[in-house]
């Protein structure tokens, strides 16, 4: 967060006198960091990308009970196909959102019109010289990436943003490569954003 860390909110909330239940939701998914959510009043934690099943257990453990139904399997679904798999995570998202296609091509078709958005920031933080903003930027798109299961551009956004950290990225080929890979990406889902 720009301003104050998640610890240091939930540190301020409970001076404060708050003693509603608090969940990180966090990129990282390292040992240790629940433990460390724990030690600084969180009640809870859930890492990225986020499951729909590891959300629904979080917030069943921790909100009252409304319905003693529980939450549908998440529906199997046929692989995209073939070299689509490296590129795109289609299962992995499918099973996130618990089977629902419709919300599935509904994230796809906001989250892919975001990618071009985001890299035109990052091309403008790299222009501007702002390595706090190109790391920021860098940051969302690996969100993106993430949560819509763009594997590639996902682990390509995540080098950058090391590189960008500790001095080694190549700022000049960043938003071409970035670009090539996005257009990859969107190609391969185009299929799936058709009506059937």
């Amino acid at each position: 967060m720009p301003v104050m860390d998640g610890y240091k909110a939930t540190q301020e909330l409970r001076d404060r006198g708050y003693n509603g239940v608090i969940v990180a939701m966090t990129a990282n998914a390292m040992k240790g960091d629940r433990e460390k959510c724990i030690d600084a009043g969180m009640n809870d934690y859930i890492a990225k990308p986020l499951q729909i099943r590891a959300i629904n257990e979080v917030l069943s453990h921790w909100l009252p009970r409304v319905s003693d139904n529980p939450a549908p399997e998440p529906a199997r679904s046929e692989t995209a196909g073939g070299d689509i798999a490296d590129i795109f995570d289609f299962d992995g998202v499918l099973n996130r959102l618990y089977g629902d296609r419709e919300l599935l091509i509904r994230l796809l078709n906001i989250g892919g019109s975001d990618l071009h958005g985001t890299l035109g920031n990052i091309a403008q933080a790299i222009e501007k010289k702002d390595s706090k903003e190109i790391i920021y930027e860098l940051h969302s798109l690996k969100g993106i990436a993430g949560n819509l299961g763009a594997q590639r551009l996902f682990e390509l956004t995540r080098r950058y943003e090391t590189g960008v950290k500790n001095g080694s990225a190549d700022l000049a080929t960043m938003p071409p490569t970035l670009r090539v890979e996005i257009d990859t990406f969107l190609d391969k889902i185009k299929p799936l954003l058709q009506p059937e």
